[in-house]
């Protein structure tokens, strides 16, 4: 069954390093898959987000590494921002393809920016995205825990949550 993973938040959230650390990789070549220990599943990856690319640019690549990927993009693991811009709509995104033809779209809200100077506001984007019937929201919040003081702290707490998150999708 084909599966989308959405690792979300907004501009210089930590989508990327966070990509980077779950799969001990900086580079994702396009007729790759990669995996995440731990987590019995293969992915394309696409690091950047549409926030990076736009819209256009960010399906464009998407499109590319499912149809390059040694398994067809049988599971893409992206960055992904929830914009409501004319021009970058989440929701134009993932109602259209590729992102349509998966199963499931599983959205990892990153609820707080790295350096919990931000957070994300939860009901606006379910409200937005609420006519995808096959996407699923999941709170990536590890990082609130008022023990945790640095950054390395929150960013190992996400990651462990993250991949606790994975190992219930990809069971």
């Amino acid at each position: 069954m084909k599966k989308a993973i959405l690792l979300t938040g907004f501009n210089n959230w930590g989508k990327s390093t966070h990509i980077k650390h779950l799969f001990y990789c900086s580079n994702f070549h396009f007729q790759q898959t990669y995996s995440i220990p731990e987590i019995t599943a293969r992915f394309a990856v696409q690091s950047q987000s549409n926030d990076d690319k736009g819209e256009e640019k960010f399906i464009e690549i998407v499109n590319k590494r499912i149809t390059e990927s040694p398994d067809a993009g049988e599971n893409i693991f992206c960055a992904f921002c929830p914009t409501k811009e004319l021009n970058n709509d989440s929701q134009r995104i993932l109602n259209g393809q590729p992102f349509a033809s998966y199963k499931e779209i599983h959205m990892l809200l990153l609820v707080n920016k790295w350096d919990h100077h931000a957070s994300l506001n939860v009901l606006n984007i379910r409200t937005h995205l609420a006519s995808i019937k096959n996407l699923k929201i999941h709170f990536i919040d590890a990082d609130s825990a008022p023990t945790l003081t640095t950054d390395q702290d929150r960013q190992d707490a996400r990651i462990k949550q993250i991949k606790s998150i994975l190992a219930i999708i990809f069971p």
